[in-house]
């Protein structure tokens, strides 16, 4: 998979992969291959929008 320089697009595709399934932060950082800062900033900024829960480690959707 690839990692988008835009946020928008970083946002669309790890909601995509949250649709699949519940998944652990570093479970999307190998899936994209990026540094796990990129990621877990991303999946925070959901989080604080409400778009995702954060439950024993791992992330969904609301």
């Amino acid at each position: 998979m690839t990692w988008s320089k835009v946020l928008q697009d970083q946002i669309k595709v790890v909601r995509e992969q949250l649709a699949l399934s519940p998944l652990p932060a570093d479970a999307l950082t190998v899936q994209f291959k990026r540094n796990p800062k990129g990621v877990q900033d991303v999946l925070d900024a959901l989080v604080a929008l409400g778009m995702v829960t954060e439950e024993s480690g791992e992330y969904r959707l609301v």
